[in-house]
């Protein structure tokens, strides 16, 4: 017979088998029970190794990925971790160790993912893999088992102490916020004039977030009954106040004078401190400041993009151009989405579900908000991607933009951007601000916009 069948297991497979193996014989007849899968894996990790006692009772674990360092990087004391595995351990209290296994020295190269290497590491984010070096201490072999297996025990322990002190620190706040969010706080030591203005500037701050501000509350606030004010400060020549939320079905008092000590233990969302008192001098001035503190937030940490056809299609394709590489999936996937969407369901979905979030490229990705774009644009009749602006040439080779477009088409498209988006802009902000539309302008009410097209 001439025919052959593909092989049953890889060559990086038989050499992965092979790197499990060594772990366990080298950790044979220890302190310790190794529980690491071979071929079938879990995402992210590869197992775990139990620690035990003198009585082989668990005393500590440890999640573990294991990876062979190829014969060229042999003896070089390095490896390039994938940063999926920082990922995970940045997203758990697991103890996560990377065991990298050089055969050409009989040693496993070990190395903690702490919080500080986490820390130290977090400018490169956006890599697939980054190269970590390897200490004498880090290097498990035959001659330091018990060396290693007795650093490993100490390095549970301090993670445990350290967990168990930030769950009682934790502990800790949240009774002092219970006491504080519940304790008799009614008693204002001050002038009746005063409590009057504070009594004005919260009634009239409460009043445009259930109304011309209600979209906002419901994002920012979502819950919420009223925004109850707390004071810690009160003077001629300063004021520190800050807004926290009463949400429904709860009973708390809407203003509260509290000692500024308590200000950092206190559930707030945002503190303001003034030189001046604000309050005293014209509380409608403070009211405005805060609810342009409050929009402005609002733009800047609450994704909220219109549900506008071409808005959407735009977003699905920067989309695709920067995770293709990481995905594995073609740029002509915008043109059938419902094969994008097959996409999404068969790489993302888990029990039927798609997660809100998932880390692709070593960045977390709304991918939720992705598949319920390529939805929308389903249930509206498209059947892929439309760009309504000129498409893309070959005009030079300067590796710039202009490179991919004339004059003429250079300017059709910056014209058809500029004009979207800001009828987009301005059909959002109407919609949905439209007593306060004028001050939320996104040119800032000028007469004239300039836009330079150098070509």
């Amino acid at each position: 017979m001439s025919f052959k069948p593909n092989k049953s297991i890889s060559d990086s497979d038989k050499r992965e088998q092979e790197s499990v193996d060594f772990i366990i014989n080298l950790l044979k007849n220890t302190p310790t029970k190794v529980q690491i899968k071979k071929g079938d894996k879990e995402a992210n990790i590869d197992g775990y190794i139990e620690l035990l006692d003198e009585e082989y009772c668990i005393n500590g674990k440890l999640t573990v990925q294991v990876k062979t360092i190829s014969p060229s990087n042999e003896g070089k004391d390095s490896y390039p971790c994938p940063t999926s595995l920082l990922g995970y351990a940045e997203r758990t209290m697991d103890v996560v160790l990377l065991l990298a296994v050089d055969h050409s020295q009989k040693v496993v190269l070990w190395k903690y993912i702490s919080r500080q290497l986490l820390s130290n590491l977090n400018s490169k984010d956006n890599q697939q893999s980054i190269t970590l070096h390897f200490k004498k201490e880090e290097k498990l072999s035959y001659s330091n088992i018990k060396e290693t297996i007795a650093t490993w025990n100490s390095l549970f322990i301090q993670e445990k102490k350290i967990y168990e002190k930030s769950q009682k620190n934790e502990d800790e706040i949240n009774r002092l916020r219970k006491h504080l969010v519940s304790a008799d706080v009614s008693k204002i030591d001050l002038p009746k004039s005063d409590i009057v203005k504070i009594q004005f500037f919260s009634d009239a701050y409460n009043a445009l977030l259930d109304n011309e501000l209600l979209y906002i509350k419901q994002w920012c606030y979502p819950n919420s009954w009223k925004r109850g004010l707390a004071i810690f400060v009160y003077k001629e020549d300063e004021l520190l106040y800050s807004h926290y939320s009463i949400n429904y079905g709860e009973n708390s008092l809407l203003i509260k004078y509290l000692p500024q000590l308590s200000l950092k233990n206190f559930p707030f969302d945002y503190a303001s401190h003034w030189t001046f008192n604000q309050i005293k001098i014209d509380y409608k001035v403070l009211v405005k400041r805060q609810i342009e503190y409050d929009v402005e937030r609002f733009f800047k940490h609450h994704n909220v993009p219109p549900l506008y056809d071409y808005y959407i299609m735009e977003y699905l394709r920067n989309f695709i151009s920067w995770s293709m590489k990481y995905l594995d999936v073609p740029k002509s996937i915008l043109n059938d989405y419902n094969k994008f969407r097959l996409f999404i369901l068969n790489r993302f979905a888990q029990n039927g579900k798609i997660p809100s979030m998932a880390l692709i490229g070593g960045h977390t990705t709304q991918i939720e908000l992705i598949f319920k774009f390529v939805n929308y644009l389903l249930s509206r009749g498209y059947i892929g991607d439309s760009i309504p602006y000129p498409a893309m040439g070959e005009y030079g080779n300067s590796g710039f933009v202009y490179d991919f477009f004339n004059k003429e088409t250079a300017f059709e498209k910056t014209k058809f951007v500029i004009d979207y988006v800001y009828n987009t802009y301005t059909d959002f902000i109407s919609k949905h601000f439209s007593k306060i539309k004028k001050d939320l302008d996104m040119f800032y009410n000028a007469d004239l916009i300039l836009i330079d097209l150098s070509y």
